[in-house]
């Protein structure tokens, strides 16, 4: 009798420790200064959703990786288009491109994606999205839903869309969008992807984004003419449905949702990201400590000014993580060479004798 209550009580146990409740807060997201490492996979045919509840395998064992991508995390003051988005505090970019920026606002209440900017034919154009990412503390059962109408984005055109035609010239164009979305934290359990296994929480995120387009000429504003119609090849409203599934984890190391799945209404899935390796230590400034680089961006040398005396080795490596320059610092100041680095980003190690990291940051090279 009493060997099988014992047995009872550690099978007891051990499913209440397979249904053990994780908390996502502000603290198990990327924070500036990181480097993630994503894959994305249009590939593959074999995802779904799958199910709702505690207790949950989701097997992703066979994502493939069609694109890689270097998330590079940085604050979002100086970046390109970072004044459309005052309230951010976390920005990042793809490693390797020099075009696209996006912000966020990342505090102890949720992650909400602010917007985006991004250089096209030459110009810099923002769009902002306002949409929550996730609440927090976020956990099994977790809810939220929000609608709101605000400016998407407004930029100069000056664009005579009929030519020699009847029609004004329309100077500006404007977007005003309309979002209505829900998230639904309903699973707990355990998803496989190539990378491994993680004890990770399910949210479903719907959203619904309309547009609405207005052009500006002499007249004022008005609706998109079926001329502007034509050539932006949108109409004058535009709805869009968004389809999100994603598995967040507290585990060590990950710092992004385990994987993302983007679906239809009907869970068919078009598209998987999932964090292809381990995030790059955290790499926060150093309190109380002055660091000065420059030039920055540099071309050649790099000039280290700091008060950071246990600093005896500065590394630049790059997207990848390889370390692709060297040198040594007689009490955390000196100079290291980056003139045979191509145009990017890249991330700076500050260690001590130990190899400890000390510090970081981020440098540019432009040419």
């Amino acid at each position: 009798m009493k060997l099988k209550l014992l047995f009872t009580t550690i099978f007891a146990t051990a499913s209440i420790m397979a249904n053990a409740q994780i908390t996502i807060t502000q603290n198990e997201i990327a924070g500036n200064y990181e480097m993630i490492f994503m894959a994305t996979d249009t590939i593959s045919t074999m995802y779904t959703p799958g199910n709702a509840g505690t207790g949950q395998t989701w097997s992703n064992t066979f994502a493939q990786v069609n694109v890689e991508d270097t998330l590079m995390f940085m604050p979002p003051i100086g970046m390109p288009g970072s004044i459309d988005f005052p309230n951010s505090n976390l920005c990042y970019s793809v490693a390797g491109t020099d075009s696209s920026w996006w912000f966020f606002k990342k505090d102890a209440n949720g992650l909400i994606y602010k917007g985006r900017s991004f250089v096209d034919n030459g110009q810099l154009t923002t769009m902002k999205y306002n949409a929550t990412v996730l609440t927090f503390p976020a956990e099994m059962g977790t809810q939220y839903n929000f609608s709101g109408t605000f400016t998407a984005t407004e930029f100069p055109l000056g664009f005579d869309p009929d030519g020699a035609g009847p029609h004004l010239m329309v100077d500006s164009v404007r977007i005003i969008r309309d979002i209505d979305e829900s998230s639904n934290i309903d699973g707990l359990g355990t998803i496989t992807t190539p990378l491994g296994a993680f004890q990770s929480l399910r949210q479903v995120v719907s959203r619904i984004y309309i547009d609405t387009f207005l052009m500006k000429t002499n007249n004022g504003w008005s609706l998109f003419s079926p001329e502007m119609q034509f050539w932006s090849g949108t109409g004058s409203i535009d709805t869009t449905e968004e389809f999100i599934t994603r598995w967040w984890t507290n585990e060590l190391g990950i710092r992004m949702p385990v994987m993302e799945m983007f679906h239809n209404s009907s869970g068919n899935v078009y598209k998987a990201k999932w964090v292809k390796a381990m995030a790059q230590a955290s790499v926060a400034e150093v309190e109380g400590h002055k660091v000065e680089l420059y030039p920055n961006p540099a071309t050649d040398i790099i000039h280290i000014n700091s008060d950071l005396n246990e600093v005896t080795t500065v590394v630049i490596r790059d997207a990848k993580g390889a370390i692709v320059s060297e040198a040594s610092l007689e009490f955390g100041s000196g100079q290291i060479n980056a003139g045979h680095l191509d145009n990017g980003i890249y991330f700076m190690q500050f260690l001590n004798d130990s190899n400890e990291q000390i510090h970081s940051a981020r440098v540019s090279i432009a040419k």
